[in-house]
């Protein structure tokens, strides 16, 4: 490949960066855009498929899944823990990636923005906005949850599993070098 070639690509920086604003922007419109249909329908929800999958208005003041719902100061604690989270995420991708790093700096920078559009509701809104809720099996109904936190969950479990199927594969490695 030339140096030609390879400059046109993107560096993991700047994938990282394009990813968190790409993230964020997509969950505070749809939150925005589907919360606002919600509010001007007539049964405050959207259905989509008749008990599986809706758009309802949610406020969440606790963690995703609602972990901590019900406690004092749920809001609060979660603020702090943003506030503590995202500058670390983003200081240690900028400190560690390197620039063909360009999936992990995408999945990164999804955490990221899904977690900076999640601090912004907690302080704009007293909690995060929440509209997607789907229902399993016997009607069990799935805690209430937006973009953000499937840009957030699906990143993150991505990086495990990456960094398990990685791990797996330089065990083979050694195993092999080592027979």
């Amino acid at each position: 490949m030339t140096s030609e070639a390879r400059s046109s690509k993107p560096t993991a920086r700047t994938m990282f960066f394009a990813a968190a604003v790409l993230a964020a922007a997509v969950d505070l419109t749809t939150k925005s855009v589907v919360i606002a249909q919600v509010d001007a329908s007539p049964e405050k929800k959207i259905v989509l498929l008749p008990g599986r999958f809706e758009f309802i208005k949610a406020t969440n003041d606790a963690g995703i899944w609602s972990v901590g719902h019900g406690t004092v100061n749920s809001n609060l604690v979660f603020k702090v823990l943003s506030c503590l989270v995202v500058p670390f995420v983003v200081g240690w991708a900028l400190w560690s990636l390197r620039p063909n790093q360009r999936g992990m700096a995408l999945l990164l920078g999804f955490i990221v923005g899904g977690a900076v559009g999640n601090v912004y509701d907690r302080f704009t809104f007293g909690g995060v906005r929440d509209f997607i809720q789907v229902y399993l099996w016997n009607g069990y109904r799935y805690p209430t949850f937006n973009v953000a936190d499937s840009f957030l969950m699906c990143s993150v479990a991505a990086l495990i599993l990456g960094q398990w199927w990685t791990g797996r594969a330089e065990a083979k490695r050694q195993v092999a070098l080592a027979s």
